[in-house]
């Protein structure tokens, strides 16, 4: 299973750990993600691994549901579109997983609108 394929499965089942250890285990982990600028909210710039586990924490919980990922469509080992919803509002966009180090663990992954 590739990194992009794990990272989309920790989304599906809205699973903030499997989500982090995607991510190398350090300040080296970027997540970037420029969706919600379609509804009006500012990107966001993830940077560490504990960063992106809280982010992920918070918007995964039950109460939140701040973020959900539907009809993915795989375009390779490192990209992927899908409808992002962002507080209640879907937008299209693309996934790429830009770095992953020698273990598989992404370095890096941008999310940008299509």
């Amino acid at each position: 299973m590739t990194a992009l394929q794990r990272l989309l499965e920790a989304w599906k089942n809205e699973d903030y750990q499997a989500t982090a250890d995607c991510f190398v285990p350090s300040a080296d982990a970027r997540f970037v993600d420029y969706g919600p600028a379609l509804v009006g909210q500012e990107p966001i710039h993830l940077y560490g691994n504990k960063t992106i586990e809280m982010y992920f924490r918070n918007v995964f919980y039950p109460m939140n549901r701040l973020f959900r990922v539907s009809e993915v469509r795989e375009l390779g080992d490192n990209e992927a579109d899908y409808f992002a919803c962002y507080r209640g509002r879907y937008v299209f966009v693309r996934l790429s997983v830009e770095e992953v180090d020698g273990s598989g663990q992404i370095r890096k992954a941008v999310v940008r609108p299509e």
